[in-house]
């Protein structure tokens, strides 16, 4: 999320899927349906040419691009890239984590699934605790307290 806050964790076996695949399995395309009722206003996804065609996505344009293709190309690819800053966030927080990912017992899909799991919640919080990361200065959006964010009632 522009907040740097991460809101999808998928189990590990999806690591073997393709992009389109896991934008169907999570589906993606109705929540951008959903989301475009509830605030008023069409959403949209941006995806390379490897996703199908849908309403709700505007993928890169292929071929001999238009001045205005080739703007919108350019404004996407940098908010694109965005999105590899969240998973870094998360790989870069806990060195730990890294280095689990090396040991054999944990090749298996739930083994791992489990570290990347508690890994990014706690990266979501520790963002929260610092009310910034690299994501959310970008957009200069910021992550809910953390009371919010775990939903911890005020007394």
């Amino acid at each position: 999320m522009p907040n740097g806050i991460s809101i999808l964790f998928l189990p590990i076996e999806t690591a073997r899927r393709s992009d389109p695949y896991l934008y169907r399995k999570t589906h993606t395309e109705e929540q951008l349906r959903a989301l475009s009722r509830s605030v008023g206003r069409f959403c949209r996804g941006y995806a390379d040419k490897l996703y199908p065609y849908k309403e709700h996505l505007i993928r890169t344009p292929k071929g001999r691009l238009s001045e205005g293709e080739r703007a919108l190309r350019s404004a996407f690819s940098a908010v694109r890239n965005s999105v590899e800053w969240g998973f870094n966030v998360c790989s870069s927080t806990f060195a730990a984590a890294r280095y689990l990912h090396h040991l054999r017992f944990l090749k298996s899909a739930s083994g791992i699934g489990d570290i990347v799991w508690v890994n990014s919640f706690l990266s979501n919080c520790i963002t929260c605790i610092r009310r910034s990361n690299v994501v959310s200065s970008y957009f200069d959006v910021y992550p809910p307290s953390l009371d919010e964010f775990l939903r911890i009632p005020v007394l």
